[in-house]
């Protein structure tokens, strides 16, 4: 199980404790590899994110253990994701158009203020230097599942996005159907196409600043990357 928590960090010998705000138990960070730092962070306001280990106690109280993946100062817990060359079924992806110096996020439509099921997605200005966007948030992921008839994306939400007959929109739908299907293609210039069933390619328009999915090119159409979460 996947969990996190925050709180102030104290070093006790090989002990590396989690006091969280409110909590009846303190956490336990077991055994930190030396890449996490944990000893540079004693004494600080921290967000600690891992895997559950079992629970624990002693004389100081109970303790909810962690096998810690990541480990990060102010109590804000950071999410990292790589620039891809390849989709691996099952894992976490952003969308991102690289635009200048700058990548465009591709959003959900509620996050683009949106309350049909359909519509031009917004997008999150964010930095990736060298290759890698951190975010304070998961909500930006896409699910990527490969099938047997092509690749489906699952948004934060729970929903699959997909494109539908000549429309050059976005939809959303908790429930899978034919258009849901994308066929996921990598470029030689970092880029991936990303095509519906009905031929639609996915870009960033920089012209509107938003994503539509698209059957002619236009020197205003950026075709997305792909970001892995790390």
């Amino acid at each position: 199980e996947f969990i996190s928590f925050t709180g102030e960090l104290v070093k006790s010998g090989n002990f590396y404790n989690v006091t969280v705000p409110g909590a009846t138990k303190k956490g336990s960070i077991v055994y930190p590899v030396d890449d996490l730092g944990a000893a540079d962070f004693d004494g600080k306001n921290i967000a600690v994110k891992g895997y559950f280990n079992g629970l624990s106690s002693n004389s100081n109280g109970e303790f909810v253990n962690i096998i810690a993946t990541s480990i990060s100062e102010g109590g804000v817990v950071l999410y990292n994701y790589r620039k891809a060359t390849s989709v691996t079924s099952g894992k976490k992806y952003l969308i991102a158009a690289v635009n200048g110096d700058n990548v465009e996020v591709m959003e959900t439509l509620a996050q683009s203020g949106i309350t049909k099921t359909y519509g031009y997605l917004k997008a999150l200005e964010a930095d990736a230097n060298g290759g890698v966007i951190v975010l304070e948030s998961e909500d930006f992921e896409f699910t990527v599942t490969k099938t047997d008839k092509g690749y489906t994306f699952v948004n934060s939400e729970g929903k699959y996005i997909y494109q539908s007959g000549t429309y050059k929109t976005y939809n959303e739908s908790a429930d899978v159907n034919s258009d849901c299907y994308w066929t996921v293609t990598p470029n030689s210039d970092g880029t991936f196409s990303l095509t519906s069933p009905s031929g639609y390619t996915a870009c960033y328009d920089l012209g509107y600043g938003s994503y539509g999915v698209y059957n002619e090119t236009k020197d205003t159409y950026i075709l997305p990357c792909i970001f892995k979460k790390k």
